[in-house]
């Protein structure tokens, strides 16, 4: 037989417990982030100057570049807090240079993605202090917010390891163009130019084309390493790539790396050893879109080709790194750029320009260019 005494402390404590429960609840009730239409409209042109390269000017994303507007972003982040947004964003963004801007840039940034995703501003600026969530899923004012996904514990970047590679020649000669600036620290006397025969089929130990060959066949024929010794190969050297999202497609002449970095960079190493031997840095103009992610580059003769973020195509002397020629293929504020490389064939320069996304009678387009000059000769 039940002890009624026992009952009713049981029910005593039910009944605590749920109005406990039922507290709990309320002082969890969701709250949508607040921003103001200032920081919007300032977060606007730091996302066209920062983001707009990879995420797109209508947030829709590209290749790894997730879309930053729509129903899949919303509902990642519904009920999850905006600080773990603006925390995320920080430590990652842009790739090129993580957590490089103020606080408030990165703030506004977010605000701009709200109400790009339709919260209207309101009077309250958004900060990485805000208790509140990035999106209120709806009918779930009474959910709990969900815990922040901590990042996996590690070091971000990639950085040499310490004395894989020879030191860096203190010295160098700068060459300066209207929209770059090149370090020559080792000029490369010795270099012999690429004629159009090598491209078509190079020398056993060179890869002066994507691929290797015109037929992109991807193979070399060199049987030094093969599958018995393979497992004895070893560390060489390291060379540290530039921070942000690295795809490059190095090209090899003569035992000379060429290889196109994170934000319009292309270096020339000595594949021996890791050297640097001259750097190339494209220069953007302040308050326009920023450098990007680089995947080919090209070469004939003495010069290396290099299709840049903001629509231009550019030669360098492959020796010294120094401009030869800079064009202007598009109008890069009208949402052109460049991603993959150019190719060269019979003495002309061949260049797809990005834009085939976009609903106008001229979107994408390829163009042909004069090796020599970088005139244009065609477009199609």
């Amino acid at each position: 037989m039940s002890n009624p005494i026992v009952r009713k402390r049981l029910l005593s404590v039910s009944l605590s417990f749920a109005a406990f429960w039922a507290g709990t609840a309320s002082a969890q009730e969701l709250v949508q982030a607040s921003f103001t239409q200032t920081q919007a409209g300032t977060g606007a042109t730091l996302y066209q100057q920062n983001c707009a390269t990879c995420h797109l000017l209508d947030l829709q994303g590209s290749f790894e570049a997730p879309a930053l507007a729509g129903n899949n972003f919303t509902s990642n982040w519904s009920n999850r807090g905006v600080a773990e947004l603006l925390d995320l964003i920080r430590r990652t963004m842009p790739p090129q240079a993580p957590a490089s801007l103020v606080d408030a840039d990165y703030a506004a940034l977010v605000a701009h993605l709200l109400n790009s995703n339709n919260i209207a501003p309101g009077s309250q600026s958004l900060s990485f202090s805000s208790t509140a969530v990035a999106f209120i899923s709806s009918g779930a004012n009474a959910v709990q917010q969900q815990p922040p996904r901590l990042p996996v514990p590690g070091r971000a970047g990639t950085m040499p390891t310490p004395s894989a590679r020879s030191s860096v020649p203190e010295v160098a000669t700068i060459y300066r163009s209207e929209r770059a600036l090149t370090r020559s620290l080792e000029a490369l006397p010795g270099f012999r130019n690429v004629t159009t025969a090598e491209l078509i089929d190079p020398a056993a130990a060179d890869w002066t084309y994507w691929r290797r060959t015109p037929q992109s066949q991807g193979f070399t024929p060199l049987t030094q390493i093969n599958t018995d010794n393979v497992k004895s190969l070893s560390l060489a050297w390291v060379w540290g790539m530039g921070p942000g999202r690295s795809q490059p497609a190095p090209l090899v002449r003569d035992g000379i790396i060429f290889i196109p970095n994170f934000g319009n960079v292309v270096q020339a190493l000595n594949g021996r050893d890791g050297t640097l031997l001259w750097e190339y840095r494209r220069q953007f103009p302040k308050g326009g879109r920023q450098g990007g992610h680089l995947r080919t580059l090209a070469m004939w003769e003495d010069m290396i080709y290099v299709a840049t973020t903001d629509a231009h195509l550019v030669a360098l002397d492959a020796r010294t790194g120094a401009v030869r020629w800079d064009v202007e293929i598009a109008d890069s504020s009208l949402g052109y750029s460049n991603t993959s490389g150019p190719i060269v064939a019979n003495g002309k320069v061949i260049n797809g320009i990005t834009g085939c996304g976009r609903f106008y009678e001229e979107s994408c387009f390829i163009t042909g260019h004069d090796a020599r000059s970088g005139e244009e000769l065609w477009r199609t």
